[in-house]
């Protein structure tokens, strides 16, 4: 048998290894079918192949070093499978391949620079693999290659400089790969080249002169680069130029005239660069364009009335560039057309009534210019219609209700925000049923939002903020719109309480209620809705308990009086008697404030009178204090008796520094002994028990006043400063009526306590006397 063909067939299965028994076979074809598993190695003892085509399976593993003992195959195709691995430097053995296919694998490594042997190779398929590295200088010598792909790689380096060399070469394709440095000027030496494609690397550099000579080039793509520069005259001579992209570079500069020699074009990008002036009247010569992409430069002027002579055009995007003038009437005759993309431009005056003469419009976008007027119902004739934004211009008016009729296919955006347009949002809205996005906002709509938005089943995204909308939002609405991911109603005048059924929407994640008037309580079934990230009901006049949410990232209930995070619902008289009290507590804390700087004073003039008496007597004599008591001191031993050796049963309070324990006295005194933690915290320990002597020895409070008074006068002046001595006293009345008027003042019944006026003449009177 010479020949096997079992190609285009629904075979499964493996290879099997008996395959390498039919020595007499030189053709091979299982192309096209469902075989799996690894290229049989068996396949190398067919010594007579010369054509072997396996490709479109699902092939794994590597390519047998065996495939280069067939010494005799001209044709090696296995592309489209799920090989890995390297090539192997075995198949550069095979001087007679004409066909190498190796693309849409999962090839890994360098290309080798062997691949110069393959000299009578003539078609090189690399493209969609990861093949990386730079393209070896040795692929020049393959000069009777026609068929070059290596796109879709991750190839670094330049092109080769002498790729001039390969002038056979009918296709260079090097697209979205890493390639850097500059087109090589020998490419124009390859004049037999019908497509280059370079586009979507990291080439820089000019668009090398003598293109023009390239006479058969059909196809020229250089988009996604670094390229900058103007575009060469002699490109212009490039007569069979089918399609130009030039997209998304630095180039500069005009579209020259000359630009009409290009009669065979169809497909002009030059996108995202930064062309400027007018766009040449002499574009209306491309009577084969198609689709005319120029938007994001910086072209300016009026629209060449001459477009209209472009009959066969379907797509015209000419937006973000500095266009002016209104749109001209001649549009219509584009019948074709059915991508029309005007946006962010300066264009002035009204939709010309006869855009609704492109009746195989899908796409229509005039946003941000200076369009004015009302919307015409003439818009109602184009039904085919999948997207419309007339957003941020100066329409005014109300939207024609015929014309949201004759739009209802719509399924993809209706953007009409940021105008000046009134009246009400028409009840067919309902009759969109398939657009995903409807964006009023920023307008001066009024009245009710139309329960008919539930006929919007399909809505993802519905913006009505920043109008004039008012009354209870339909709950009814919300269980029909299912898909609804993102909800804005906020900058209205929207009343009425949340509508809870908003909790059903399996898929909202952002929902801004903010600056209208809800009122009532934020349904608890809120914090259910798993899918919310972003909840925004700020000023509105909502009162109640805040449910607690869990999965939110950004919340705000600011500008609702009524809330409370941690009270309960209903709590709105607990919130005013928590007012009352505190209020009470504040005025009773300023009188305590009061009291504490007039003693102060007192004490600041008292001072004064003590210094005056001390510099008048003696100077050798010393003051001698005096204690009020006579301190004790208790050992370890007493401690541990009056402890029950710290049992556990007599702790009454502990914390990580220290433990408190209650104790007897051998003559039954309670006690209150302070075990302080020495061994793990010995710095916190001392400093805790240095602060407590501290603030022990400067207290003052109504119980210790009370011991003091029960042990006598003389212990008195300790408890009110254990510095001052007690013989600077020469009238106990005087201390003891500061005493009484403290006990009195922090008298626990309030309406026991004097009033200020009192407290004031006391002292004033206890000031005289002293």
């Amino acid at each position: 048998m010479q020949a096997f063909d079992l190609s285009q067939n629904k075979l499964s299965g493996i290879i099997p290894p008996q395959i390498g028994n039919m020595s007499n076979l030189e053709i091979l074809q299982l192309h096209v079918n469902l075989l799996s598993g690894k290229i049989p190695a068996e396949i190398g003892r067919c010594k007579k192949l010369v054509r072997l085509n396996i490709y479109d399976n699902q092939f794994t593993g590597g390519i047998p070093l065996e495939l280069g003992d067939l010494v005799n195959l001209e044709a090696l195709r296995l592309y489209k499978n799920q090989l890995n691995s390297t090539i192997p430097n075995s198949l550069f053995k095979l001087k007679s391949l004409t066909h190498l296919g190796l693309s849409e694998n999962q090839f890994t490594g360098t290309i080798s620079s062997e691949i110069g042997l393959l000299r009578s190779l003539q078609v090189l398929t690399l493209h969609s693999n990861k093949f990386s590295g730079e393209i070896p200088l040795s692929i020049t010598t393959l000069s009777n290659l026609t068929y070059l792909s290596i796109s879709f790689n991750s190839l670094t380096g330049p092109l080769p400089i002498d790729i001039g060399l390969m002038y056979n070469l009918k296709n260079l394709t090097a697209n979205d790969n890493l390639l850097e440095g500059s087109i090589p000027s020998s490419v124009i030496n390859c004049s037999s080249l019908l497509v280059i494609t370079l586009a979507y690397n990291r080439i820089t550099g000019k668009i090398p002169e003598g293109l023009g000579r390239l006479s058969n080039l059909t196809y020229l793509s250089l988009g996604g680069n670094k390229i900058k520069g103007s575009i060469p005259d002699d490109m212009y001579d490039c007569i069979n130029l089918e399609v130009l992209d030039l997209s998304h570079n630095n180039l500069s500069g005009t579209l020259k005239p000359n630009i009409s020699k290009l009669v065979n074009l169809r497909i002009l990008r030059a996108r995202e660069n930064s062309f400027y002036g007018p766009i040449p009247k002499e574009i209306g010569n491309l009577s084969q364009l198609l689709d005319l992409v120029i938007h994001r430069n910086r072209f300016s002027g009026k629209l060449p009335h001459e477009l209209s002579k472009l009959t066969l055009l379907q797509g015209l995007s000419l937006s973000e560039n500095e266009l002016e003038g209104v749109i001209p009437e001649e549009l219509s005759e584009l019948k074709q057309l059915n991508d029309l993309r005007l946006q962010k431009n300066k264009f002035i005056g009204q939709i010309p009534n006869a855009i609704s003469q492109l009746e195989s419009l899908s796409y229509l976008d005039l946003s941000g210019n200076k369009l004015n007027g009302t919307i015409p119902e003439s818009l109602s004739k184009l039904h085919r219609l999948t997207t419309l934004d007339l957003s941020n211009n100066l329409f005014t008016g109300s939207i024609p209700r015929t014309m949201i009729a004759g739009v209802k296919n719509m399924q993809i955006y209706l953007n009409l925000s940021n105008n000046n347009l009134d009246g009400t949002i028409p009840e067919d809205i309902g009759m969109l049923e398939m657009v995903q996005e409807i964006d009023m906002s920023n307008n001066n709509f009024s009245g009710s939002i139309p329960r008919t938005f539930k006929g919007c089943r399909n809505l993802i995204n519905l913006d009505l903020s920043g109008n004039k909308l008012s009354e209870q939002v339909p709950g009814e609405i919300f269980p029909q719109l299912t898909e609804l991911v993102r909800l804005n109603l906020s900058k209205n005048q929207l009343d009425g309480a949340v509508p809870e059924t908003l909790a059903g929407l399996r898929h909202i994640s952002v929902v801004d209620l903010s600056q209208n008037k809800f009122s009532g309580e934020i349904p608890n079934t809120f914090s259910d809705i798993s899918s919310l990230k972003f909840l925004n009901l700020s000023f509105n006049v909502l009162e109640g308990r805040v449910p607690a949410f869990k999965n939110m990232t950004l919340i705000s209930f600011q500008g609702n009086r009524g809330l409370c995070e941690q009270c309960s619902s209903g709590s709105s008289k607990m919130r005013n008697r928590f007012s009352k009290k505190a209020l009470f507590i504040i005025l009773a804390l300023g009188c305590a404030v009061i009291l504490i700087l007039l003693l102060s004073v007192f004490y600041a003039i008292h001072q004064k009178k003590i210094k005056k008496r001390k510099s008048e007597e003696d100077e050798s004599s010393k003051l001698e204090y005096t204690t009020a008591s006579n301190l004790k001191r208790f050992s370890a031993k007493d401690l541990q008796i009056a402890t029950n050796s710290f049992g556990r049963e007599n702790i009454i309070g502990s914390s990580t520094l220290s433990t408190v324990y209650k104790g007897t006295l051998e003559d039954e005194k309670p006690i209150a002994v302070k075990n302080l933690n020495l061994h793990q915290f010995s710095a916190e320990s001392d400093k805790c028990f240095n602060r407590e002597l501290k603030t022990l020895g400067q207290l003052r409070h109504k119980n210790l006043v009370r011991q003091a008074l029960a042990r006598g006068i003389k212990c008195l002046p300790e408890v009110l400063d254990p510095r001052l001595p007690s013989h600077t006293f020469k009238k106990d009345e005087v201390l003891e009526g500061l005493l009484q008027l403290a006990v009195s003042c922090t008298c626990q019944n309030p309406d026991n306590r004097p009033e200020m006026e009192e407290v004031l003449s006391y002292i004033l009177k206890i000031q005289s006397t002293a």
